[in-house]
C-alpha cells in the first residue's frame, strides 16, 4: 500500500446557507468565510455562491455588488490552498481561443462555454495589464480576448437576450480602453523603430512624446481594470456563462438548430461576405481594404470558435491561411493607425511625423503584392465546414 497522503493546506471556517425569496422565486445564498492555512502561512478567504433561477440570481448579484466589492475568483479554493502551501502560482485555467466539445453541445451551451472561457482569460490577464511595467504582450492578449468575446455576442444573437446588454456595453468600453494602449505599443515597438534606425535622432522628440502618450494610455487602462466597472463586467459575464437557456416571449425555451448546423450557417455567410468584398482586390482603395480586413477578422474568430466541430487538419489549414491574409491586411492598415496617433501628438503634420508616415505608406504599398498572394492562397482553400 502507498504511504498515507499528508495534507499541505486546509480551509478553516464556517459555511452558512441562506434561503431567500426574490419576486416570489427561491434562491440559495451560501457564504464560505474563514482562513486557508498551510504549515507556514495563512490567508483569509470568503466565497459567495448563489443558486437559483437565472434572472433572480442576477438581481441578487447586482444588489449585493452595490454594497460589496464582489469579484469573480480566478482560481478555486484548492488551487489557492496549494499556492499558499508551496508558493507556486497556479497556472491560468484558460488560454487562447476556447475549444468546443465536438459532440453533445447545444447552441446555448456553446455560447456559455465561449463566454466562460474568455472571462477566465480576462481575469488572468487583468493584473499584469494593470501593471504598467509588465510589457505589451498582456495588453495584446487581453484585446484579442475582448474582441473574441464581442464576436461571440454577434455570433449568437438568439441566445443573448436583453440581460446581456450590460455585458456587451462593458466589453465595448473595455475595448475602447485597450485600443489606445495597444496602438501605442505597436507604434513605439514596431512602427517607429525602423525609422529611427535608418534616420537616427531625426524623430527623437516624436519618440519622447509617444513614450509619454503610451504611458498615459496604459495608466488609464490600469485604472479601469481596478475599478468597480470592470468588476461588474466580469460579474455579468460570469452570470452569462452560468445562466439557463433563454425563453421566448411566451415563456417557452427557444428552439435552435443543432450546433454543427448553426455553426456552418454562420461560417458560410461570413465566408461569402469576405469573398464578395475581395472580388476585385486590385481595384480596392484603402477604406475598402480596411473593410476586407474586418471581414477577415470576423471570419477568423468564428472559424476558431467552431473549428473543433470539424476534422482538425482542414480547419487548421483554413485558419492558417486566413491568419496570413489578416496579418498582411493589418500591415497595410498601420498607416491609418499611425496617422491617427501622430495627429493626437501634434495636431498637424510636422517633419518627424512625415518621415514616419512616409515609411508606413511605403511599407503599405509593398504589402499590396503580399496581400494579393495571401488572398489567392486563401481562395484556393476549401471551407472546412462543408
Amino acid at each position: 500500500m502507498p504511504d498515507a497522503t499528508t495534507p499541505v493546506a486546509a480551509f478553516d471556517g464556517r459555511r452558512t446557507v441562506f434561503a431567500l425569496a426574490i419576486d416570489g422565486e427561491p434562491v440559495s445564498m451560501t457564504l464560505l468565510n474563514g482562513v486557508l492555512r498551510a504549515v507556514t502561512a495563512e490567508r483569509p478567504v470568503t466565497r459567495l455562491i448563489l443558486e437559483g433561477p437565472g434572472t433572480v440570481v442576477r438581481t441578487l448579484m447586482l444588489s449585493l455588488a452595490d454594497a460589496l466589492s464582489l469579484a469573480i475568483p480566478e482560481h478555486g479554493l484548492a488551487a489557492e490552498a496549494l499556492w499558499l502551501a508551496d508558493g507556486t502560482p497556479p497556472m491560468p485555467r484558460r488560454r487562447g481561443a476556447p475549444a468546443l466539445a465536438r459532440d453533445g453541445l447545444s447552441v446555448h451551451a456553446a455560447f456559455r462555454h465561449i463566454i466562460g472561457h474568455l472571462t477566465g482569460v480576462m481575469l488572468h490577464l487583468a493584473p499584469p495589464v494593470a501593471d504598467v511595467a509588465s510589457g505589451p504582450e498582456p495588453v495584446h492578449q487581453m484585446r484579442v480576448a475582448v474582441r473574441r468575446a464581442r464576436s461571440a455576442f454577434s455570433l449568437f444573437p438568439p441566445v443573448t437576450d436583453g440581460a446581456a446588454q450590460a455585458a456587451a456595453e462593458g466589453l465595448k468600453r473595455l475595448g475602447k480602453m485597450l485600443g489606445p494602449a495597444r496602438d501605442w505599443d505597436v507604434f513605439m515597438d514596431e512602427t517607429a523603430p525602423p525609422v529611427e534606425a535608418v534616420l537616427p535622432g531625426r524623430i527623437a522628440s516624436l519618440l519622447r512624446a509617444g513614450t509619454r502618450r503610451r504611458h498615459q494610455a496604459r495608466t488609464a487602462l490600469g485604472h479601469y481594470l481596478t475599478s468597480p466597472a470592470f468588476r461588474l463586467l466580469t460579474l455579468e459575464l460570469a452570470w452569462l456563462a452560468a445562466a439557463d437557456a433563454p425563453e421566448d416571449t411566451a415563456g417557452d425555451l427557444m428552439v435552435l438548430p443543432p450546433l454543427p448546423e448553426f455553426a456552418a450557417g454562420i461560417l458560410q455567410r461570413r465566408w461569402k461576405k469576405l469573398l464578395n468584398a475581395g472580388r476585385a482586390l486590385d481595384d480596392l482603395d484603402d477604406p475598402a481594404l480596411h473593410g476586407l480586413r474586418l471581414k477577415a477578422k470576423r471570419l477568423r474568430y468564428a472559424a476558431e470558435f467552431f473549428a473543433p466541430l470539424s476534422p482538425e487538419k482542414p480547419a487548421s489549414r483554413f485558419i492558417r491561411r486566413l491568419a496570413v491574409l489578416q496579418e498582411r491586411l493589418g500591415l497595410f492598415n498601420d498607416t491609418t493607425v499611425a496617422e491617427t496617433l501622430l495627429r493626437e501628438l501634434n495636431g498637424k503634420p510636422n517633419h518627424a511625423a512625415g518621415l514616419v508616415l512616409g515609411f508606413t505608406a511605403a511599407r503599405g504599398e509593398r504589402a499590396r503584392s503580399k496581400i494579393a498572394t495571401a488572398w489567392a492562397r486563401f481562395r484556393r482553400r476549401d471551407p472546412f465546414w462543408t
